[in-house]
This record gives structure tokens, C-alpha cells and sequence, in this order.
């Protein structure tokens, strides 16, 4: 009995994680990353924290563009905006 009711915990334990999330409306909800503070590896975007693909909304500014989009697993996923910011 007692290894069942151990088993059920563990099953518990490891179904019931919170982990990353991964619906883009959820992803939407958190702050806004920097490019500059993730890692290019191979055409992904990492977190320099733990190292894995970066999940969420990204913004950023190279050579007098801004750009603002969303991550997934690493790569763009979804709207993207760039413009000038001297207004051309």
C-alpha cells in the first residue's frame, strides 16, 4: 500500500509542474526581454540564465531600428514590428 501511495506522489509531483508557458496569450502577459540579453545560437534564441529557448515577448534596438515580437521555443513566432526611429 505504501508503495502505491508513493508512486501516486511521485506522479503527482512531476504531472502537476508548473514549467514555462508555451499559449501565446500567456507568453504575452509577461514583461518584454531584451534581445540584447539572450544568447544567438544557431539561428535560436537562448536565455542566458538557463540556457534553453527563449519563450515570450521581445523588443530590441540595432542601428537606429526598433523592433518589438514574440519568441517561441526560440525562434519568431507571430507579429513583428519594425521601424526607424528618426521616422523614415
Amino acid at each position: 500500500m505504501k508503495r502505491i501511495l508513493s508512486l501516486i506522489g511521485v506522479v503527482l509531483v512531476v504531472g502537476c509542474g508548473g514549467g514555462e508557458p508555451r499559449d501565446m496569450e500567456t507568453l504575452q502577459e509577461l514583461e518584454p526581454k531584451d534581445m540584447g540579453a539572450l544568447r544567438g545560437v544557431d539561428g535560436l534564441y537562448l536565455n542566458p540564465e538557463d540556457g534553453q529557448p527563449y519563450s515570450g515577448p521581445v523588443f530590441g534596438e540595432n542601428m537606429g531600428k526598433r523592433m518589438t515580437g514574440s519568441l517561441r521555443d526560440g525562434k519568431w513566432d507571430g507579429p513583428f514590428e519594425s521601424y526607424q526611429t528618426r521616422g523614415s
